[in-house]
């Protein structure tokens, strides 16, 4: 994981140093990628192999970090963005679930609930990751959810339902702004959105869509705006 800060405004030039910006003026923002489940939820969605790999020490010593960075530290985060995979959990509500209460639980309620932002990785749109299990059924989609056969993904949830998982576990995700060249080219949180974190700052975060996933065609309902960039015509609607 790696933690940033930035600072609001312009830096103005002085004796060739840098002045110290106010305490209160600076975004402390945690950045994380691919986290696992923490110690209290160790014992979902384990299995097949190689899926244990998201419930071990390594994972929970992420979040036991942050409870250290937060209480013997002190620090103040601004927001955590939680880069996929987002605890392997295919966008299921026990799981999106899970994960924002151990936020809360790590952070101390620090970071307040609706500023914390995902960004959605291949095992957050099917828990297996639409990998290459996949290419057993080269003419169905990869789900989103949990429900499997041996290492192939099934039905469970439409494209609104998944979606819907993520909103109400993560509640910033409706005050993210969604950039438009079109209205019918919308960008849909949580796929693709542009993150403001204080009307001070020009610092922008924009959150695509290269998921990583070995299938790109997901369920039959999935909007065509929610398509992955290396999907067929994704590509355009990361600009």
């Amino acid at each position: 994981s790696a933690l940033g800060s930035m600072a609001f405004g312009r830096w103005s030039w002085l004796l060739g140093t840098f002045p110290l910006a106010a305490a209160e003026d600076v975004l402390n923002v945690l950045f994380m990628a691919d986290i696992g489940h923490s110690r209290n939820h160790a014992d979902d969605l384990t299995k097949p192999f190689p899926m244990g790999k998201c419930a071990y020490e390594g994972a929970f010593s992420l979040y036991e970090g942050l409870e250290d960075f937060i209480v013997n530290q002190g620090a103040k985060p601004t927001a955590a963005l939680i880069v996929g995979d987002i605890a392997y959990g295919g966008g299921s509500q026990l799981v999106n679930n899970a994960t924002r209460h151990a936020f809360q639980k790590y952070l101390h309620g620090q970071v307040a609930v609706d500023r914390v932002y995902p960004v959605i990785g291949n095992h957050d749109i099917h828990f297996l990751g639409c990998s290459k299990g996949e290419v057993l059924t080269p003419f169905l989609p990869c789900y989103y959810g949990t429900a499997h056969t041996s290492v192939v993904s099934n039905y469970e949830m439409s494209f609104s339902q998944w979606r819907a998982n993520w909103m109400s576990a993560f509640p910033g995700l409706s005050q993210v702004i969604l950039p438009a060249k079109e209205p019918e080219e919308q960008w849909i949180a949580p796929l693709r959105y542009n993150l403001n974190l204080d009307n001070r700052s020009s610092v922008h975060f924009i959150a695509g869509l290269i998921s990583g996933v070995y299938r790109t065609y997901w369920n039959n309902d999935t909007p065509a705006v929610a398509v992955d960039a290396m999907g067929s015509g994704g590509d355009t609607l990361e600009c």
